[in-house]
């Protein structure tokens, strides 16, 4: 999906992610300096009708085993929804759900959808009684414009409530590295849109990423199923680390 992007920005820029560290690993990412971004493919064009609409795009998710993940570096101030700020990184802990939004999007079949299908997700996670256990966060792509005030807005008309979910509003100077670091795909374009793919990024419990759907909307039932495989493994994690 694009709004208005010329074919030289869809054609998205590579760079040389530079973790400005050696061999070793540790427990706590390092600051990148520079990251790639990863895409299947650019941004649909202006006035092209995206197929997430309606589910003609199948949606790419590769799941990453647990053993072959590393934790994101996460250390981003955020704004949430209320104008409480924080790291990003303190909001880990849990399994989490992370999908990406502007409030001043014009495709109902785009931001207005992700929300509305984030916050349908949140019912099922009530549901299934594990709303305790997972996070919800939608970060905004365009925190110039998205005001907590706003982005509270936009939240409850679609439906959203704020108790294992959160919207969120980077700080300007960190969104494009917390977007690289994250893997998110997204072009700005000068009226003030941004061309970009739904996505949706699932964290562990230790703040590494399983997965990242891409393409058309989630499945917010097989999403539930990786939430509880999520759950299952900072379970076992617990159980193995008291011994039990």
């Amino acid at each position: 999906m694009n709004y208005g992007i010329s074919s030289s920005l869809a054609a998205l820029i590579v760079m040389v992610m530079a973790w400005g560290c050696d061999q070793t690993q540790t427990n706590t990412p390092e600051r990148p300096t520079t990251a790639v971004v990863m895409s299947s493919g650019p941004p649909h064009a202006a006035g092209q009708s995206h197929p997430n609409a309606t589910g003609d795009e199948e949606n790419h998710s590769d799941w990453i085993e647990a053993a072959d993940r590393d934790p994101a570096y996460l250390d981003f101030e955020v704004m949430d929804q209320s104008g409480n700020s924080m790291p990003l990184s303190s909001l880990t802990g849990k399994s989490t759900a992370i999908s990406f939004i502007f409030t001043r999007c014009p495709m109902p079949d785009m931001c207005p959808l992700i929300v509305t299908t984030m916050a349908r997700l949140q019912r099922l996670t009530e549901k299934a009684g594990i709303e305790n256990n997972v996070r919800l966060l939608l970060i905004s792509y365009d925190p110039a414009y998205d005001t907590p005030k706003r982005l509270r807005q936009y939240g409850e008309q679609r439906g959203l409530k704020f108790t294992n979910a959160k919207m969120l509003r980077p700080s300007p100077r960190d969104t494009h590295e917390l977007l690289m670091e994250l893997d998110i795909t997204v072009v700005p374009n000068s009226d003030g849109t941004f061309g970009h793919f739904i996505e949706l990024v699932l964290l562990d419990h230790r703040g590494a990423i399983a997965s990242n759907t891409r393409g058309g909307i989630w499945d917010n039932h097989k999403t539930l199923e990786d939430l509880k495989k999520l759950l299952l493994e900072a379970n076992s994690d617990i159980t193995s680390a008291t011994g039990d």
